[in-house]
């Protein structure tokens, strides 16, 4: 059974969001409290809802999640809510993880110092995003062909530069698409249902998120 319907959603705030990260890995920054709430808000709440609006069933939702500390965070304290009734499996994808970290992922600043003095130079965002729109196309192949018994819906929780970018592969969308599509905000949900030629449409936002 291939996968009917998406759902993007942005990970919950984090102390990144409210600028005090100081010192900390952006693969170790945490939810913040605000963030928590969120998660759970989000997990006994409102995607309980929207599954529920879409006609989802129990244990068929496919979830799929950055694995820096916030996006597990929040798809762990939403498990803990009538969210976890619908889930029928989770894994962590890296190639979900945010842009700025994708050439040093793992790494401490010293160490990102060391093995990337040039990192600011001219040409060096586009090669980041290069190499981060290259993953993201190769997991949009596999999500397409993805098939398994009594899942036709997939969670995708991720950061914003990759929801944005899985938007615009999955929904086809031009170049353009991130020039003039809004920022996510934080735990907002984006919505990709496939037409009856078999191709992914873009549906909008189903939950606009509680800010940044």
């Amino acid at each position: 059974m291939s996968i009917d319907r998406i759902l993007i959603q942005r990970h919950s705030r984090s102390f990144g969001n409210e600028g005090l990260v100081k010192g900390i890995p952006d693969h170790l920054i945490p939810l913040s409290p605000a963030g928590r709430l969120q998660s759970v808000r989000m997990g006994d709440e409102i995607m309980p809802k929207i599954l529920d609006e879409f006609g989802v069933e129990k244990n068929s939702v496919y979830a799929l999640t950055s694995p820096y500390v916030r996006a597990i965070q929040s798809y762990e304290i939403m498990e803990l809510g009538k969210f976890q009734e619908y889930v029928a499996d989770f894994h962590e994808d890296d190639r979900l993880i945010e842009w700025g970290a994708k050439l040093s992922y793992g790494m401490s600043k010293n160490e990102r110092i060391f093995s990337y003095p040039k990192i600011k130079t001219p040409g060096a965002r586009n090669r980041m995003m290069e190499a981060m729109r290259r993953d993201i196309y190769s997991l949009v192949d596999e999500i397409e062909q993805f098939s398994a018994a009594h899942i036709k819906t997939m969670l995708i929780l991720t950061h914003m530069t990759p929801y944005r970018m899985m938007t615009q592969a999955l929904g086809r969308h031009s170049d353009f698409y991130m020039h003039y599509d809004p920022w996510p905000e934080n735990c907002a949900v984006r919505h990709l249902e496939r037409n009856s030629q078999g191709v992914f449409q873009d549906m909008y936002y189903v939950f606009r998120g509680f800010g940044r």
